[in-house]
Order: C-alpha cells, then sequence, then structure tokens
C-alpha cells in the first residue's frame, strides 16, 4: 500500500499540480525562468518541487479516497498508515519523488530529470553585436579619412589658401560640436527622469490596494483586537464558520504572521487558533459561511491563499 501511494503522489506532482499533506503542508511545483550565467552560455528553464506550511491543492487523502474507492474515514486510516512508514527521523520520504527535512524539499535524480525533459546542460548563445556602433564608427573614420586627403591634396598642390583651410576646418568643428551636443540633449539620466516624473505628477496621492481593500472590509471585523485575544490561543467554537490566513507549527509563527499581515493590512482582525497540534491565524468569523466568502473575496488582492475553515459541531 505505500508504494500504490507514493506513486499517487508522485503522479499528481509530475502533472504540475500542488499535493496537500494533512497535518504536515503542501508540495507544489516552481518554475524558474532561462539565466544568463555568461557572455556565451545560459541556464535552461527548470522546475523544482518546493513546499510551504500552508495548504494548497488537492489532499493526498482525497486523492487515495478516489484511487482506492473508500470512504473519507478509510483514507485518512491509510493516509495515517502511510505516513507512519513514510516518516522517519523527522524526513519524510515520498520513494521516486524525494525527502521532505526541516521544511525544505530535495527531489531525487530521477524525479527532477522527469519533469526537467530539456535536460540541465547549459545552452550557448551567439554574442549579440552592436551594428548601430560599428556604422557609426565606420561613417567617422570615412569623414575623417575625406578631410586627411583634402588637406594632403591641398598642400601638394602648392596653394595657398588659408582661408578655405579655415573654412573646412571651421566646418568640421562645427559638426563634432553639434554631434556632441545632440548627444547630450539626448541623454536621460535616471536622475533626470525621476525629477521629470516627480514634476509631472506632482504632490497627488494615490490609494494604495492595501488602502483600497481595508475600506472596502466589513466595518465590525475592522475593529482592533483587544490584548487578550492578540496574545492568546483561543478555541474555535463548533458550528461557527472561519475565514483562514495560514496554519503554523509553533504560536511564535503564528504571532509573527499576524504581526506581517497586520502591516500589509492595519485594520484586520486578526486571531490565533488551536488547531490540533498546529495554530491558525484568522482574520473573519462568522455564523454564515456565505458571509465568510464573501470577505476572503474583498482581500483576495492582498491574501492569495486564505481558505474557509468550518468546525464542526
Amino acid at each position: 500500500m505505500v508504494e500504490q501511494i507514493d506513486t499517487l503522489a508522485h503522479n499528481v506532482l509530475a502533472a504540475g499540480r500542488e499535493l496537500y499533506l494533512p497535518g504536515i503542508g503542501s508540495l507544489f511545483t516552481e518554475i524558474f525562468g532561462a539565466k544568463r550565467v555568461s557572455r556565451t552560455s545560459m541556464e535552461q528553464p527548470r522546475r523544482i518541487v518546493a513546499f510551504t506550511e500552508q495548504r494548497r491543492g488537492v489532499s493526498l487523502e482525497e486523492e487515495i479516497a478516489r484511487a482506492a474507492g473508500v470512504d473519507a474515514e478509510k483514507a485518512h486510516e491509510m493516509f495515517d498508515e502511510w505516513l507512519t512508514q513514510a516518516l522517519d527521523d523527522e524526513a519524510l520520504t515520498i520513494k521516486g519523488v524525494g525527502v521532505l527535512k526541516h521544511g525544505s524539499f530535495v527531489m531525487c535524480d530521477q524525479f527532477a530529470d522527469e519533469i526537467n525533459k530539456q535536460g540541465h546542460e547549459r545552452v550557448k548563445i551567439k554574442p549579440r553585436h552592436n551594428t548601430v556602433l560599428y556604422s557609426f564608427a565606420a561613417i567617422c573614420c570615412i569623414f575623417a579619412l575625406a578631410v586627411a586627403g583634402y588637406v594632403v591634396l591641398d598642400n601638394r598642390n602648392g596653394d595657398d589658401k588659408p582661408s578655405k583651410r579655415n573654412n573646412v576646418a571651421a566646418a568640421t568643428e562645427n559638426t563634432v560640436a553639434e554631434t556632441t551636443d545632440t548627444t547630450e540633449e539626448t541623454v536621460t539620466t535616471p536622475e533626470t527622469a525621476t525629477a521629470a516624473t516627480a514634476a509631472t505628477t506632482g504632490n497627488e496621492e494615490t490609494p494604495t490596494s492595501a488602502q483600497t481593500a481595508n475600506a472596502e472590509t466589513n466595518p465590525a471585523s475592522t475593529a482592533p483586537n483587544s490584548d487578550e485575544e492578540a496574545n492568546s490561543i483561543l478555541t474555535s467554537t463548533p458550528g461557527r464558520h472561519y475565514v483562514v490566513l495560514g496554519i503554523y507549527s509553533t504560536p511564535e509563527n503564528a504571532f509573527r504572521a499576524v504581526k506581517e499581515a497586520k502591516q500589509k493590512a492595519g485594520n484586520l482582525h486578526c486571531k490565533v487558533y488551536g488547531y490540533g497540534s498546529r495554530y491558525m491565524v484568522t482574520v473573519y468569523e462568522s455564523d454564515d459561511r456565505v458571509e465568510c466568502f464573501a470577505y476572503m473575496d474583498s482581500l483576495a488582492r492582498l491574501f492569495r491563499d486564505m481558505w474557509v475553515y468550518s468546525k464542526k459541531e
């Protein structure tokens, strides 16, 4: 049975889907784009499997129930049995995929090759030449040779024409000066662009997305936390519904998440509840599940991974 569950986890992650391991966290595929490492080579795009403590994607228990055709309770028993055998010395091993240890997931070589079929070798690239610069340099050389040839021929003919030579020299100097002035006028430094932008926009202030989200929240939910609620681990109420910001392994992590959330949106009414052996940070609660979803949608621009937890009666 352990091998079959390993295979289920492998198939979900190989397909690029997110996998939730109840009581542990979630595994998901992260994509890194191509990266240039030198003038003649670059690294190819690659995929890795990463870990987060938050709940994301499909639950492995649900996959077990679907594949084995059993109910949720039996699927939970099968998951616990698999977890007992897969977990050893604080390391969770999923055969054919990799090892999760201390919050970091390391893929095995076979799985890394499977999700990165293009390989891991660097790609050679041809250096790009600046044809515009080369063309400008060629024109300058031709112009300089023409002026030099004219002066040489003029001297060879023995003609004393100071006014003509002076005119040619003056014309050359004017051309160079005009080219320099034009170049200086068309160069825009970062400081000039910043000053021009500041002068154009003036002192008007534009509301941030966090301010907009705060304005849309329920007034009752934006009241500041009491000292007791802000520094205590509370107990959730059966029949209540909660908008969850995240699940954390220690109280310190949970209260740190509360602090970071309030820095992002200062009027949040955050609470920390016990969640089995872990700690749940919430931003809203109600007896009406629909209200929770509506509130969650109003903060979707600031917090993308929220979900609704319903305490069973």
